[in-house]
């Protein structure tokens, strides 16, 4: 039992508090005592604190429902968190995912993976990323998330995604052949947007050069009149380690 320690009746007699101090306590909590005001705190009420809702000092207390709001102050406002809509674009190498801002979303974090997995992942605050050094002629699953302060939002996996194949034979084709005053470079599933275009004797000296040409274009013509008979190489770099080689004939 916990007593006062001035009290040294018998333990018959025994009280807490003497009559005094009891007294002293009732007039500290009476109404205009300096102690009054804690007979109307809340206290012990919902939100703790020591009082009631304040609005303002970054804390939950009183009756708000959130900090700072709720209750008897302003309406907590949620902010929702919606998933982007991904698209994507594929080179043979390289994937990219573009998407457009979601509502609530403070960063983003993309995956992507072969189906099944597993998946990479790369984390962004903005709307786009690419995934290189991929396998060419696969397809690959993707997603999008959107982290928001308040969870996340995920994309619908998508399977759409599929790298393009190595240039060869189907993706650049050269004729006539034999050629006389003519020859066409035809652009048909070219990896990169620009090439290069060169033309090279039977013992390797480049007769002729273009760069940066246009493949959307469809074709490149070059004209013959200025080069001799004989046997020439036509050589297409695409600029993404693919290269594709024709020999050509040149008859007069």
């Amino acid at each position: 039992m916990i007593e006062n320690y001035m009290d040294y009746t018998d333990d018959a007699c025994m009280d807490i508090f003497t009559v005094g101090q009891k007294a002293r306590m009732q007039a500290t909590l009476a109404p205009g005592g300096p102690r009054a005001s804690l007979t109307s705190s809340n206290g012990c009420g919902s939100g703790g604190g020591g009082g009631g809702a304040t609005c303002s000092d970054g804390i939950q207390n009183g009756n708000e429902t959130g900090v700072d709001c709720g209750g008897s102050c302003a309406p907590c406002v949620v902010t929702s968190c919606d998933a982007p809509n991904v698209s994507a674009s594929a080179s043979r190498k390289k994937i990219t995912l573009s998407w457009g801002s979601a509502t609530g979303a403070n960063s983003y974090k993309a995956y992507l993976g072969p189906v099944g997995g597993p998946y990479s992942s790369k984390t962004t605050t903005g709307t786009s990323t690419s995934f290189a050094g991929l396998s060419s002629g696969t397809t690959y699953e993707y997603y999008v998330e959107s982290i928001c302060s308040n969870g996340t939002a995920a994309s619908p996996l998508q399977t759409t995604a599929t790298t393009r194949v190595l240039p060869g034979t189907a993706a650049i084709t050269v004729y006539p052949i034999p050629a006389q005053d003519y020859l066409v470079v035809e652009f048909s599933a070219v990896e990169n947007d620009e090439v290069d275009v060169v033309m090279m004797d039977i013992v390797g000296k480049v007769v002729y050069k273009n760069h940066n040409v246009d493949v959307n274009d469809g074709y490149l013509e070059i004209d013959l009149n200025r080069f001799d008979s004989g046997v020439y190489f036509i050589k297409v770099r695409d600029g993404i380690d693919g290269e594709y080689m024709q020999k050509v004939v040149i008859t007069k």
